[in-house]
């Protein structure tokens, strides 16, 4: 399975001075193969620089894109197109229960609290974060013990560390609405240096790809910009040419993921510490 590395989360890019100040977008796309010449267009394409990595995933490829900052997000990002045009053409097509995974980067300035503040913002806008993502994901529900094996120390230590399985597991030291007797839509999970958005559903849609990439930016700048999230409503993620294009088109074409005003009203009140345990010890975030 491809993934981004903590060594290759950096962009193909000029005139970027310092990487720790510019936020950047990378996405990791799950399709179905079809054609049995895969491997010739993929190499190619790795080569080329069209896409920054691809792997096997069960019977799906996953292909990584290079990470691009948010600017170019916002002025349509040319090379996610490239992408979704690489897969049109090879006939990939779009498997139902996969998923398309945004990674949003760290930078200087993100507070230590932030991680805490996106759990939160996931538990309150749960719902709306579904209609937004357009899928169901079971991954947090059932924990895949594999993460939690193997000799390599110091791969399952960065694994299980602020990843949310851990709070879908903590039982009784968090509050019952996100426990692990509730099945969670979304998962967003901390991995070093950068935070990996897990809810959104497989597609080789360039708009959806930039929708998303915007609405992933704007929680996670509401998140690492403000230590008191009171008061933050679920209207102020949707902002941006591509969100809002995609809310008002694709979302309200279908009813069962039309955001309503209470949907864009929704606002978080308090929040608090959340303590999150393992098998072996306590960590708060």
């Amino acid at each position: 399975m491809a993934t981004f590395s903590q060594s290759d989360f950096c962009p193909i890019m000029d005139g970027v001075e310092n990487l720790h100040q510019i936020r950047l977008v990378g996405v990791e796309i799950e399709t179905q193969r079809r054609d049995t010449d895969m491997y010739n267009w993929l190499k190619k394409a790795k080569q080329d620089g069209v896409i920054a990595n691809w792997g096997i995933d069960g019977s799906d490829i996953e292909v990584v894109s290079h990470p691009i900052t948010a600017t170019l997000v916002h002025k349509g990002g040319e090379h996610f197109e490239n992408i979704t045009k690489l897969l049109e053409e090879n006939n990939c097509s779009v498997n139902p229960r996969a998923g398309t995974h945004i990674n949003v980067s760290k930078i200087d300035g993100d507070y230590k609290y932030t991680y805490d503040n996106l759990m939160w913002l996931q538990i309150i806008f749960e719902e709306q974060f579904r209609k937004v993502f357009g899928r169901s994901t079971h991954w947090a529900h059932f924990c895949p013990g594999a993460m939690f094996q193997g000799k390599n120390e110091d791969w399952r230590n960065a694994q299980k560390t602020k990843m949310m399985f851990d709070i879908a597991y903590a039982g009784n030291n968090i509050t019952n609405e996100f426990s692990r007797y509730h099945n969670k839509q979304l998962m967003i999970t901390d991995k070093r240096n950068r935070y990996e958005f897990r809810g959104g559903k497989a597609t080789v849609s360039h708009l959806e790809i930039l929708a998303w990439s915007e609405f992933c930016l704007n929680v996670v700048d509401t998140a690492a910009t403000k230590r008191d999230i009171a008061g933050v409503k679920f209207k102020d993620f949707l902002t941006g040419k591509y969100i809002e294009e995609y809310v008002t088109t694709v979302m309200a074409q279908n009813k069962d993921r039309e955001l309503k005003s209470k949907d864009l009203s929704k606002t978080v009140g308090r929040t608090k510490k959340l303590t999150i345990t393992d098998s072996q010890e306590d960590k708060i975030y």
